[in-house]
């Protein structure tokens, strides 16, 4: 792979979160109604500016956008299952990881007997896999721009 490609690539992968994370924003009711206690809201508007900012990043400096493509790829992964993990998305309403694993990640849970449907559907499993895939085109990337100095 040239470090054209893979920057093309680091790109393409950072705008298709963006287009996810503003789908996730504009359909997901529950992580706007639990906002004013967690501001997971926020959060992700804040991941959608800094992904925004690294596809500047990549375009002005392929080498550093390499690498924090790779740095930010796997921050997200972490970010993501550490989120369900300790259900603090979902926190405010009393689910335990496993209901915010299920609302996250298989888009509906159980929860005192009712069926909780996310709106965003499968969405968040999408933007993990953006991130997982970001994370390797930039490791891709950062190994293809040393090739190429050498």
């Amino acid at each position: 792979m040239t470090p054209r490609s893979s920057r093309g690539i680091i790109i393409g992968f950072l705008v298709l979160a963006v287009v996810v994370s503003a789908y996730i924003l504009a359909v997901d009711t529950i992580l706007w109604e639990d906002n004013p206690i967690n501001y997971h809201a926020y959060a992700l508007i804040g991941f959608v500016v800094v992904d925004l900012v690294l596809i500047l990043v990549v375009l002005a400096k392929p080498s550093v956008g390499s690498t924090l493509a790779l740095v930010w790829g796997v921050f997200m992964v972490l970010a993501i299952i550490g989120d369900a993990a300790t259900s603090l998305g979902l926190g405010s309403f009393g689910f335990t990881p496993k209901i915010a694993a299920e609302y996250l990640f298989l888009g509906i849970a159980e929860f005192d007997g009712q069926t909780i449907i996310n709106p965003a559907g499968l969405s968040v499993d999408v933007l993990l896999g953006l991130y997982v895939l970001l994370a390797i085109s930039g490791a891709i990337g950062r190994k293809a721009i040393k090739k190429q100095a050498t």
